[in-house]
């Protein structure tokens, strides 16, 4: 909205944003997005939109073609297949690129700083390592996090006796973040944009928000630093709850609060990528199945791909012990085990931030499985009876028949067993803030909306009450002279602070504009009903639904609509057939494809560059 902004403003704002005042962390990513927009010749909201999903899909190829080559480089062109199967089975990277954020531009910076490091250590050309310095400082100006980058470079180094360069390195890149911010400050200020001390987050804010209830982001512990006029009120009222935690709680009670974290942003093979999918006027059945209510089946195959990659990356730690070698897949584990740490026990927890380390997480994979296939073979030139129809081919052909059978015993409840499934016209489900459209026998609310389907309910937000009365819901088509449909309903029908269901008489066609009109008609005089807002931002207004508006009384309230539902049940399978077998393939073709790689043993390439340690 602020890039859009600053495009249609000449580069600048046209109002203060409390926003970027608060977390002026995310100016550089604003500003880099509104470069982008400035030097395409188009400007139109919608298109830019596109323009995001292209960038972020540019970026991802980024990632996936530098951890290839460092792949390639390090254990052959065969693990180079095997890695861009794994990629494959990490559906939630791509479902990611339709969110534009500092997560999804950083994730090709990892491998990006990997295969400049290789490049560095086998070529020793200073200007390698000028480019290594210059792209991780711009990594951290635009993805503060992937500063854990550093310390890992750093330890790699001092663990080889490299003491001389890991202080040229980490200098280095020190002063080449403190100038891009100056830079990046400068140009903010130009474009009206600056934090200012009585609204900026220190960072200790970060720290308390990690050790909250479930250490994740909150409004309470947002209001309490808000709340105080200075930067140091600000971090003294941060310390003293942070010490407060560390002492009021028992060692059980914080192992369980860093378990929970460890859980929330690792164990979540989806990494919450449906968390930033919620708000859309076409919930198909695709999206359904991807990112609405019916997405259950494909987040229980990204867990398995999940926990698979989890077991790799164990064997890629045992490969360590056998060798005790400070490698390249040392410095992935140093950057791992970092990463983890500071999340699980410094940071919040949100499971998009397994986002920024998942490519060197893969490629430790590899590590893993060529670890796994020698422990295979080990095994079996052990076995004192030999069985020659063991083989690695040989074990994925009997584990894709496996599939199969499991995949026929479930086509019956998962493609043929009804049940309950819900098909939305509209689904504006969150509220923000504490402001409301307000009924009484004065107030009258009107909500538009866009209906591309039959619908038979409606389900609306409630905030509150006073008084006993009856209210009448009236539903009209906006265009044609067709009937209107009423319904009678009081407070006690709806339940406080969530979407409370209001069945309708008769299903009213779709591909129409329709108008809800909510009235009070009897009662007591003095009695009103509140109705919950969608579309309140937590800093700023925010229209979130494009297909309607919200009127209070006659006239019209800008930037906001109803919390509201509108959708019809119907008695169908969880997946259709043809659904239900496109999902299965793509884990048998996977298969598939590592039994033909591994079809012949392994080679060994004299053109395959060693590992530079």
């Amino acid at each position: 909205m602020k890039a859009f902004d600053l495009l249609q403003n000449n580069g600048s704002l046209s109002e203060d944003s409390i926003y970027f005042q608060i977390y002026p962390n995310n100016i550089p990513i604003m500003l880099f997005r509104y470069i982008i927009y400035y030097l395409l010749p188009i400007h139109s909201n919608k298109e830019l939109f596109i323009v995001d999903h292209a960038v972020c899909l540019a970026i991802l190829n980024i990632g996936i073609f530098y951890s290839w080559k460092v792949v390639s480089l390090l254990l052959g062109r065969r693990m180079s297949a095997i890695f861009l199967l794994l990629v494959l089975s990490c559906a939630p990277i791509f479902f990611y690129t339709l969110y534009f954020y500092s997560d999804t531009l950083m994730i090709m910076m990892p491998p990006l700083l990997l295969y400049v490091w290789l490049r560095y250590e086998q070529r020793r050309r200073p200007i390698d390592a000028i480019l290594f310095c210059f792209l991780l400082a711009v990594g951290c100006v635009l993805r503060q996090n992937l500063i854990l980058f550093l310390p890992a470079i750093i330890l790699y180094l001092i663990l080889r006796s490299k003491l001389k360069t890991a202080c040229i390195i980490g200098t280095s890149v020190i002063i080449l973040i403190i100038l891009m911010q100056l830079a990046t400050g400068n140009l903010a200020e130009k474009a009206h944009i600056k934090a200012m001390p009585q609204y900026k987050m220190p960072t200790t804010h970060w720290v308390m928000l990690g050790l909250s209830e479930q250490g994740r982001y909150n409004i309470r512990d947002f209001k309490k630093t808000l709340g105080q006029p200075t930067q140091a009120q600000k971090k003294e009222i941060n310390l003293c709850e942070i010490k407060k935690r560390l002492t009021t709680r028992s060692v059980s009670e914080l192992s369980y609060l860093w378990l929970l974290k460890a859980f929330r942003v690792y164990a979540d093979g989806s990494m919450g990528y449906y968390w930033y999918m919620g708000n859309t006027s076409n919930h198909s059945l695709i999206y359904d199945y991807f990112f609405g209510g019916q997405k259950q089946l494909v987040l229980f195959i990204v867990q398995i791909f999940h926990c698979f990659h989890f077991m790799l990356l164990f064997c890629s730690v045992m490969r360590f012990f056998r060798l005790k070698k400070v490698d390249v897949s040392l410095l992935i584990q140093i950057m791992l085990f970092g990463n983890y740490l500071f999340y699980i026990f410094i940071w919040e927890a949100e499971p998009r931030y397994a986002l920024l380390f998942l490519f060197p997480m893969l490629i430790g994979c590899c590590y893993g499985l060529k670890e796994l296939t020698r422990l295979m073979q080990k095994v079996r030139n052990h076995v004192s009876l030999k069985l020659p129809w063991i083989n690695t081919q040989r074990g994925a052909h009997l584990f894709f028949i496996v599939l199969i059978c499991l995949a026929a015993i479930h086509l019956k409840p998962i493609t043929q067993d009804s049940d309950v499934q819900y098909r939305y016209s509209v689904n504006q489900s969150q509220r923000k803030g504490g402001i409301y459209a307000h009924v009484s026998e004065q107030n009258v609310v009107r909500q538009t909306f866009y209906a591309d389907r039959d619908f038979d309910h409606i389900a609306l937000g409630k905030a509150g009450s006073i008084g006993k009365a009856n209210y009448q819901l009236t539903i009209h088509p906006l265009s044609g002279k067709k009937q209107k449909t009423k319904k009678i309903i009081s407070a006690d029908d709806m339940e406080k602070d969530r979407l409370s269901e209001l069945v309708l008489d008769h299903t009213l066609p779709g591909k129409m504009d329709y108008q809800l009109t909510i009235s009070k008609i009897t009662g007591q005089k003095d009695a009103f009903l509140d109705l919950s807002i969608h579309g309140k931002g937590l800093f700023e207004q925010r229209d979130l639904y494009l297909e309607g508006v919200l009127f209070q009384d006659a006239h019209l309230v800008m930037n906001k609509d109803l919390q509201f539902r509108v959708y019809k049940k119907v008695y169908k399978p969880y997946l259709s057939v043809a659904m239900y077998f496109f999902l299965l393939s793509l884990a048998l073709a996977m298969l598939i494809f590592f039994a033909d790689v591994y079809r012949k043993p392994e080679p060994n390439p004299m053109h395959l560059h060693p590992d530079p340690v």
